[in-house]
């Protein structure tokens, strides 16, 4: 109750104020460069202001966002551009193991979906210039996909632990659908440590052992009384 009133008054304020915030920036973006009466113009003044998109997180960009990325890199792929000896790029980094916010939109189904398409789009300009005959300096690139496997800042016992917690789990549960190669760390001290979740009443079986283990009550004196 106290968050729904918060997000109300937030919106009534903001609104008031004339004012957006961060999650507008980018819904309003999407919808006018989705704009079939706006994108050709934006698109056609974008083409001409940069050349090499990084996508940070990947695994943590919503379909808004997805939208935004779309947009930016449609003429990337229509041919040789304003400037037609600039090499145009796009550069993506991303871990399904480390999608968190699944409450803000963002899920690594949407990662995959946007690598598909984009490798459908590079694919087919590799074709059409393969038939155009033009020339290397020029010609478009197929997509190349790069592992993750290698880190130089954990250890090899916490990523053995990673890999098998794939396997029990399944790689489809994490959003990867494509062979992956175990992971490689660092020769340094690694420790995992598994905590006993928290939260709802225990089972009868946990009470049980709770007793026969002769754990202490938390509570005080006097909040036993």
């Amino acid at each position: 109750e106290l968050g729904r009133s918060f997000a109300l008054a937030w919106e009534e304020a903001m609104t008031r104020e004339g004012l957006i915030d961060f999650d507008d920036q980018i819904r309003r973006a999407a919808e006018l460069l989705s704009d079939k009466d706006m994108a050709g113009w934006i698109s056609y003044k974008l083409d001409r202001q940069f050349d090499h998109i990084l996508v940070d997180e990947a695994q943590d960009t919503n379909e808004a966002q997805w939208d935004i990325i779309r947009a930016l890199t449609g003429e990337f792929f229509t041919g040789i551009g304003q400037r037609e000896n600039a090499l145009r790029t796009i550069f993506v980094v991303g871990d399904y193991k480390q999608a968190i916010f699944r409450f803000q939109g963002t899920s690594p189904e949407e990662f995959r979906r946007a690598g598909e398409r984009v490798r459908r789009l590079m694919n087919f300009a590799v074709e059409n210039a393969a038939t155009l005959k033009i020339a290397d300096s020029r010609k478009p690139r197929p997509l190349q996909e790069l592992g993750l496997e290698q880190s130089f800042r954990s250890a090899n016992e916490v990523l053995g632990f990673v890999d098998k917690a794939i396997t029990d789990l399944g790689p489809e549960s994490l959003g990867i659908t494509e062979p992956y190669n175990a992971h490689k760390g660092q020769p340094f001290a690694g420790h995992v440590a598994l905590w006993r979740p928290v939260g709802g009443a225990p089972a009868a079986d946990e009470e049980a052992d709770a007793g026969d283990a002769g754990e202490e009550n938390w509570l005080s004196e006097p909040e036993r009384e």
